[in-house]
Formats: structure tokens, C-alpha cells, sequence
């Protein structure tokens, strides 16, 4: 799950790097996870999962932090912190949502919490919102660059009111022309690297499905860690 900013609108709050920055740090994506994730969640620091062929291992991200996110909001000029909106569809988990509410509220910056149905939400989505956040989710596999070209490319219909960085476009577009896996590989790195940098999006958890089989599949690993090479679907067969 991602908080998608208004970042468009050069009134809101959330255009200032220095805010939205602040916002990660605000929110213990862990906590969360850990308390309401079923042991299924995890705290996220980046556009990829954990178990992502995309992922970046060293990138540290904005681990909790509210000394620092109050700081960044006073050098941002809200060192009393602002009002602001967070809109998600009514299928949300509500206490993941209620306690970035808190999170924020913590550090000065007071939410007004919406659940919305999924026809309103669309029309949010791709009408767009002013000051404020809607909270996204994207998908790490298999199709990791693929999902991200659907919702967050600037020709997206998708995230209507969310401000590309610079040069954002033209890495996602080399990305998804790259002539080979370890180049695609490379590039989508770097895509994260670059939505990290910018606090662009501000990722907060991640969570697996789960998944049953079979106890007579064999190699089904692939399923399990989005990887490739020997782990792959054509390797997996049933036994007797």
C-alpha cells in the first residue's frame, strides 16, 4: 500500500518534498504491519515488496522517525503542522488506515479519514483531489514494471492529482523498452531509487497472499518470491 499525494497542486501542502518526506517518517509502517497484518504484512521502505526480483536490499528508505518528520515540517514553514484528507476505498483494512491517522496526528498534522466505494473512488482517482492523500496499492509480481506503467506513468488515467518527478517518464519508458531481463532489472532499481529520493509516493506496508497447493507440487517457489531463473513455473510439475 502506497499514500499517493497531491503533489500537483502547488497549494498543497504535499507538493513540498520536505512535507512529504516528513509524512513517511511519521508513520511506523512495522506497527502497523505487525498489528494488524496477521503475521501476512510487512513495513514497507519502497515500491517493491520484499520478495520482488526488483527489489532494492540497501535502500534505507524513511524508517519512523517523528523527531525528524516534525523537524522537516517546520523547515518545510508547519511547524504547527496543517489539515489534510486521506481517501481509500471501503475495502481498506480501517485500522491500517486509523492508525496512520494517529501516526500523523502525533506529529501535527490532523486527518480527516474517508471510505469511499469503489465507483467514488475511481472518480477520485482519476478526476482528482486536492490536499490530500488516497491510498493506493501496486503490485510487485509477477508483472512488477508492468503495474507500475498502469498507475503511476504520467499518460496514467490513474492518480490524477500526483506530480512525476523529473525524468521519471523517460527511465520508466527505457525500462519497459529494455532489451533484456538484467537491464529491465537495472532500470526498475533505479525507479525505485528515484520514487524513494523524491518521496514521490510514500509506501507504508506490503503483504503476501497466501497460497495453497498441493502437497504433490513440486518447485513451486516461484509462486512464492516473484523470482526467476530455476525458480520459474516451467519447472514445476506434479508428482504421483
Amino acid at each position: 500500500y502506497i499514500l499517493v499525494p497531491d503533489s500537483v497542486n502547488p497549494d498543497s501542502p504535499l507538493s513540498k518534498k520536505g512535507v512529504r518526506e516528513a509524512v513517511q517518517y511519521a508513520i511506523d509502517g512495522a506497527a502497523i504491519a505487525k498489528a494488524v497484518g496477521y503475521g501476512y504484512w510487512e513495513g514497507a521502505n519502497q515500491l517493491a515488496t520484499s520478495n520482488s526480483s526488483v527489489y532494492v536490499p540497501d535502500l534505507k528508505g524513511r524508517p519512523y522517525d517523528p523527531g525528524k518528520a516534525k523537524q522537516l515540517l517546520t523547515a518545510a514553514g508547519y511547524p504547527n503542522g496543517f489539515k489534510t484528507t486521506i481517501s481509500a476505498r471501503t475495502s481498506m483494512n480501517r485500522e491500517a488506515a486509523v492508525a496512520i491517522q494517529s501516526y500523523l496526528k502525533e506529529v501535527g498534522i490532523e486527518v480527516a479519514l474517508e471510505l469511499m466505494d469503489t465507483g467514488r473512488f475511481a472518480s477520485l482517482n482519476n478526476g482528482g483531489w486536492k490536499n490530500g492523500f488516497i491510498i493506493q496499492f501496486t503490485i510487485s509480481m509477477p508483472a512488477w514494471l508492468s503495474n507500475v506503467n498502469t498507475t503511476l506513468s504520467s499518460t496514467s488515467v490513474n492518480q490524477k492529482s500526483l506530480l512525476r518527478p523529473a525524468g521519471w517518464q523517460d527511465l520508466l519508458e527505457r525500462a519497459i523498452s529494455a532489451p533484456d531481463a538484467k537491464t529491465e532489472k537495472e532500470l526498475s532499481q533505479q525507479l525505485i531509487r528515484m520514487a524513494s529520493e523524491e518521496a514521490f509516493v510514500i509506501p507504508f506496508v506490503s503483504y503476501g497472499l497466501p497460497t495453497v497447493t498441493r502437497m504433490n507440487v513440486r518447485n513451486p517457489e516461484w509462486i512464492y518470491d516473484a523470482s526467476f531463473g530455476s525458480k520459474s513455473p516451467v519447472n514445476t510439475w506434479l508428482s504421483k
